[in-house]
């Protein structure tokens, strides 16, 4: 007969028979679950109630099925090309050694039965937790529901497929709106969200005097080579206080647009303003003269603003309390 020694300490637990079925382990931590006319070992995954069975009979070896983490089963709105993430992979070989995660598929499909297969990575060595669709040039259909599932490979050749979770992609185009959001349309490869009237403010833009490690853009007609996303993260991490206006957008999980975004919102403010949800009274064609700020820096005292009267964009001091019109995107 023979032995298995384990090489890491297992620390017992003592269980009701129901106790086990909500208990959520470390990642990698074992479970014997003697409920049964034999035991069965399980692995955690820091996820899933009572982990996962794994081998059977006088082998106890095999892979812990992977769960897919996001998009969420049964999301929506969920981006065109999203990252999918997976639970963290655990696996015994039949010596009882821990084994090495060699391989994952992922797949999708159009129906809960896999007959009709979107795309698939095939068997793929790098990407083994996470797979970034965007990079595998992979766009799915606007208010399309896509049914995915992965299997994980062991390098003992041991492999197991998860559930199968299905996610509604965001039906998506300009002049809709998505959670009280505008789709104002697609810019630089991603669709630009503007957020509503009444999540409008009043900021300073911040650091008046001091260079930020963005670039500064002296001229209008040069394009901001970082997008408003960028710029408002590296605001928002120079410290609390110190940028007004990116802060507050941040606050809400939204950017401050860059000044190209920025020009974008003013071609298409008459259509946002016609089709803003909120009710709110700060409308683009109210505010007339008044300037809105973008997140492009224009020198260590300015930064760009934009009328929304005439279009026309200026240098103004970044100690000036200006609009905020805060933004998100979404992958095309």
């Amino acid at each position: 007969m023979a032995t298995k020694v384990m090489t890491q300490p297992l620390t017992w637990k003592r269980f009701t028979s129901n106790a086990i079925d909500t208990y959520v382990g470390e990642p990698g931590e074992p479970i014997i679950d003697f409920r049964g006319s034999k035991p069965e070992l399980r692995i955690c995954d820091g996820v899933t109630e009572g982990g996962h069975f794994v081998g059977g009979g006088e082998a106890l070896s095999g892979v812990a099925i992977p769960q897919i983490i996001s998009p969420l089963d049964g999301a929506s709105n969920v981006a065109q090309s999203p990252i999918i993430t997976a639970s963290q992979f655990n696996g015994i070989k039949a010596d009882g050694t821990a084994d090495t995660h060699a391989a994952s598929i992922f797949e999708f499909a159009s129906d809960a039965g896999f007959t009709n297969i979107i795309h698939t990575s095939g068997r793929d060595t790098v990407n083994l937790t996470s797979y970034d669709l965007a990079e595998a040039g992979v766009t799915f259909e606007g208010g399309s529901t896509v049914y995915a599932r992965l299997t994980y490979e062991g390098e003992s050749t041991n492999a197991a497929t998860s559930s199968v979770v299905s996610f509604s992609i965001i039906a998506i185009s300009e002049g809709a709106v998505i959670d009280g959001d505008i789709v104002v349309g697609q810019i630089n490869g991603y669709w630009l969200l503007a957020a509503p009237a009444s999540k409008r403010a009043q900021k300073e833009w911040g650091s008046y005097g001091t260079d930020t490690s963005l670039p500064n853009i002296g001229s209008s007609g040069t394009p901001d080579p970082n997008s408003g996303e960028y710029n408002t993260d590296v605001l928002v991490a120079r410290g609390s206080g110190q940028h007004p206006a990116a802060e507050y957008c941040r606050s809400m999980g939204y950017d401050l647009p860059n000044k190209e975004e920025l020009d974008f919102m003013f071609d298409n403010h008459d259509m946002i303003d016609s089709v803003d949800p909120s009710g709110g009274s700060n409308t683009f064609t109210s505010f007339g003269s008044s300037y809105i700020w973008s997140s492009t820096e224009y020198s260590s005292g300015n930064a760009w603003i934009q009328s929304f009267s005439d279009g026309n964009q200026y240098g103004n001091g970044k100690g000036s309390s200006n609009w905020v019109a805060p933004v998100r995107r979404v992958s095309v």
